[in-house]
């Protein structure tokens, strides 16, 4: 996420500094920390009008150009990110926070060579910095080379004193669960990993799915189940549900199955694979990784179901090739 500022924003905070800018208004140092707090509630308009006039007072304003940045990220207009995060750096070459979000930028394009070059180089500048790590090991992973996220995603670990380190701890687990090539695999760890994650944040959805794809991978059937179907209920008013349900779905179909419940396993099946392509083709980037792991799944799934062909059948006919199977 875009880290606008270190203060709590709020309308009265907007307000002063308002006031300080009808006191001084070439005050570029005011338009900046308006604009920061403009980003923090949504209001990008605003936020990027005000980065804008602190840069025509002061040129040479390196974190107006990063907010420029955020805002353009934020409104997925990634080429104009890219280009303030660059005048940034431009500014000032040891400028970690600008090739971090340049690189995140890069990565939500798809451009993971790009990316990778941007994280390397701020953790050259910045090497005790556990998000530099998370981001790189993510990269990493999307680019095959799971050696290398592995070892990314235990250093973040080790940088981290606090709850970001939970965060990456189900990264980890998840990629040793699930990784597409096996021999990177360790079951046994991914649930351990995935059950400190559950027991330090219990109303994060995506931990429980981690632990049930963990426990899956361990053969633990009924263990993955209850695991997988905690991710899917609310515990309390604060509980965090998952973005995206289509992993925690395919991994119940696959352990009901295990179970030799496999009307249950077929129908969840069907459900997920019909959600799934009513969407449509993924965009690059993340959304291309995570729809590339799902087909992964389906593959396994329609494998071990006999569902011969269902995964490359879209839409109603992934549901009749699963009813043609009973």
């Amino acid at each position: 996420e875009c880290d606008w500022s270190s203060d709590v924003c709020s309308s009265d905070l907007i307000a002063a500094f308002s006031r300080a800018i009808e006191l001084e208004p070439r005050n570029s140092s005011a338009y900046l920390h308006r604009a920061m707090s403009y980003g923090s509630t949504n209001d990008l308009d605003h936020a990027l009008a005000d980065f804008n006039k602190a840069l025509e007072l002061n040129p040479n304003l390196e974190g107006a150009y990063l907010g420029c940045g955020h805002v353009y990220r934020k409104k997925e207009d990634f080429s104009s990110a890219i280009s303030s995060y660059s005048k940034a750096i431009k500014i000032n070459p040891k400028f970690t926070a600008a090739y971090v979000y340049r690189g995140r930028t890069y990565y939500l394009q798809g451009d993971l060579q790009h990316a990778l070059a941007d994280y390397n180089e701020a953790v050259r500048l910045s090497p005790g910095d556990g998000d530099i790590y998370t981001c790189r090991g993510d990269t990493y992973r999307e680019q095959g080379q799971f050696d290398n996220a592995i070892q990314d995603y235990r250093r973040a670990i080790q940088c981290y004193g606090d709850a970001s380190a939970v965060r990456v701890m189900n990264r980890l687990a998840w990629l040793l669960a699930t990784c597409r090539d096996a021999r990177y695999r360790n079951p046994a760890k991914a649930v351990r990993l995935a059950e400190q994650a559950v027991n330090s944040a219990p109303n994060e959805a995506d931990h429980w799915n981690t632990l049930g794809a963990a426990r899956y991978r361990a053969g633990d059937w009924q263990g993955a189940i209850d695991a997988l179907n905690k991710s899917l209920v609310p515990k309390s008013d604060d509980f965090k549900p998952m973005d995206d349900t289509s992993s925690n779905q395919i991994f119940l179909a696959m352990a009901y199955w295990q179970l030799g419940q496999k009307d249950r396993a077929r129908q969840w099946y069907a459900k997920v694979s019909a959600q799934i392509d009513q969407k449509g083709p993924p965009i690059a980037g993340v959304e291309r990784y995570q729809r590339d792991e799902f087909e992964q799944f389906r593959r396994e799934a329609a494998e071990l179901l006999g569902i011969a062909g269902a995964a490359n059948v879209k839409g109603k006919s992934a549901l009749r090739a699963t009813n043609e199977v009973r």
